[in-house]
């Protein structure tokens, strides 16, 4: 059975056509846990009329505590074998989890190709599965090390739009991450790509990925990731991008480590620049230098060994390394 573990706040306009994607897939051995994560609108009403619809339906009600906590309530009331995270206003066509349960055979974690989408008329053509299967089959960490240097992994470390074994939660190095003081540390980031997909990945021992596009992800500008305000969210991603580093290293994948490095410089730059553009708490402004120099130096220590991997990437990192106020400039002008 396939557990979807699904959050929602203050989607009323997209919540029944997703959940209406998942319950007309084609394989039904589904439950549905939609967690209302303290909705202002019609979110939480919407959930329990469905749910009084559908047996297959679990809905739970968080406080106001985000996206992390809302999935961590639902991974804990989850039976299934596999889980599935999905966005409250992303849809799923119909032959998506047939497909994967099918592709994933004894893989720890099968991704089906995802769309992104402002326009449901966008989909409406790419819903039938019109095209042969493909899949790409590797180790969790080839995988991983894949997503960071040449990007064929494309999205392998997020946690929508996958199949996930429930007892690779079980495995140590998750469950180091559920303890109080990294959830309190990284609310934001606890149950994201930064911290937990990575991982997630990293100890799977077989990544399946399915070519045909089965998840439809829709862009919604309003998002935390979204946009030019420095949110804690994005203050919280250098910092867990630190913690994901630091993972690397201890464990000796120096591979990974360094991959990363390269990987996250340009994430950790427009944050900075971001910061430096619109913060005007000088508290928040100096805690994120001080982040960003302990990035840098991480960076320099292992300048040697990857310049003669990828020298031309380096020698673009540097230039705008070294150019801040060329940085800076090109915020302003795409941000303004």
């Amino acid at each position: 059975m396939v557990s979807v573990i699904m959050p929602a706040y203050n989607v009323d306009s997209y919540i029944e056509k997703s959940v209406k994607s998942v319950l007309q897939q084609s394989n039904d051995e589904i439950e549905l846990i939609i967690i209302d994560d303290g909705s202002s609108d019609r979110t939480l009403e919407l959930a329990r009329e469905l749910e009084k619809k559908d047996s297959r339906i679990v809905v739970l009600e968080n406080s106001h505590a985000g996206v992390s906590k809302a999935r961590y309530s639902g991974l804990k009331k989850a039976s299934g074998e596999w889980i599935f995270f999905m966005d409250s206003d992303d849809l799923l066509a119909p032959w998506a989890f047939e497909s994967m349960l099918e592709a994933a055979d004894t893989s720890d974690i099968c991704k089906i190709a995802a769309l992104e989408f402002r326009d449901e008329k966008e989909i409406v053509s790419k819903m039938p599965k019109n095209k042969e299967l493909k899949k790409v089959i590797r180790d969790g960490h080839d995988a991983c090390l894949k997503l960071c240097t040449e990007k064929e992994f494309t999205g392998a470390a997020l946690l929508w739009g996958r199949l996930i074994k429930k007892e690779l939660f079980l495995h140590g190095d998750i469950q180091e991450l559920f303890s109080e003081q990294v959830m309190e540390e990284y609310p934001y980031n606890f149950f994201e790509d930064v911290i937990i997909g990575s991982r997630l990945l990293a100890v799977a021992q077989t990544v399946t990925e399915i070519s045909n596009v089965g998840y439809f992800h829709r862009i919604n500008t309003s998002g935390l990731s979204h946009g030019m305000n420095i949110t804690d969210y994005k203050y919280e991603q250098i910092k867990a991008t630190m913690y994901g580093l630091n993972y690397y290293k201890q464990r000796g994948w120096i591979d990974l480590y360094e991959a990363q490095l390269v990987d996250g410089y340009f994430l950790v730059m427009s944050l900075y620049c971001k910061a430096n553009i619109s913060e005007t708490d000088q508290t928040k402004l100096s805690a994120c230098i001080q982040d960003v120099k302990s990035f840098d130096n991480e960076f320099k220590r292992s300048l040697n060994r990857i310049f003669w991997r990828d020298p031309i990437r380096i020698i673009y990192i540097y230039f705008w390394r070294y150019l801040p106020k060329i940085w800076l400039l090109f915020m302003k002008l795409y941000f303004r």
